[in-house]
């Protein structure tokens, strides 16, 4: 139990807990795992002054295995981003790299986003993971595009990107599915539904910590007492305040 305890403690350490960044951005993350040890995992960096990197991810299975898994990938995937390659073939280099040695055939959920602080301007690729929510002109929607493949299940895949503008109030919201499949004690689901919900009517312009707080708060109150959280949940939202040049 003591051994465990302390790799939680390295592992959570191991994620960014500097946040302040960027002037030109509002930034926060949490994770909480499900067992002392989890598969999810967030990152957030900077290449350089003007662009940044942010990272929602999720191992398959849960406990040690996922765990070391976890790290192994997100040491690949922040090293790899750090040569400046476009965003596709960061992950596309990424993936040929978790297929290697991957006898226990674990997969990974990954939505990552190159973000340019001079226009706003952002490009994402979304390895089977859920849809992030993104707010526009103040309305928040889910941002529905075509999925990769997760990571780790195919070598040689060739990942693709997207991208979309975002302006000075926007905001960017990752997750994974331990938020909308937390579930009461009838079982039911947190859902999509819910989330964006949640989203449209307590973001009254509220940093991005204290969003983050207020979401868990609200999973673990629909839940209830006496159920057991069955999957990590990790969470992450973006503001952008201004344009940096």
């Amino acid at each position: 139990a003591k051994e465990l305890e302390f790799a939680r403690s390295v592992q959570l350490s191991s994620l960014t807990q500097e946040f302040d960044l960027s002037p030109a951005v509002d930034l926060y993350a949490q994770t909480v795992p499900a067992k002392e040890v989890g598969g999810d995992f967030y990152d957030t960096f900077l290449l350089d002054d003007k662009h940044l990197v942010v990272l929602m991810a999720d191992v398959s299975g849960k406990g040690i295995p996922a765990a070391m898994f976890m790290m192994r990938a997100r040491t690949f995937i922040k090293g790899i981003a750090q040569t400046h390659l476009p965003i596709n073939e960061v992950l596309t280099q990424a993936n040929a790299r978790l297929c290697q040695n991957n006898a226990a055939e674990l997969f990974i959920t990954a939505w990552m986003a190159f973000v340019d602080l001079t226009n706003g301007s952002v490009e994402f690729v979304n390895a089977g993971h859920n849809p992030p929510i993104l707010k526009r002109e103040g309305e928040f929607s889910y941002l529905q595009t075509k999925r990769n493949l997760v990571l780790a299940a195919m070598d040689g895949y060739q990942y693709k990107s997207g991208s979309f503008v975002m302006q000075p109030g926007d905001e960017l919201f990752l997750y994974t599915d331990g938020v909308t499949e937390a579930i009461n004690i009838d079982e039911a689901l947190y859902g999509e539904e819910r989330l964006l919900n949640f989203m449209k009517e307590k973001n009254h312009d509220i940093g991005a910590k204290d969003l983050c707080e207020a979401l868990m708060q609200d999973v673990n109150d629909y839940a209830g007492e006496g159920v057991e959280q069955f999957d990590d949940i990790t969470m992450l939202s973006m503001k952008l305040l201004k344009l940096i040049y």
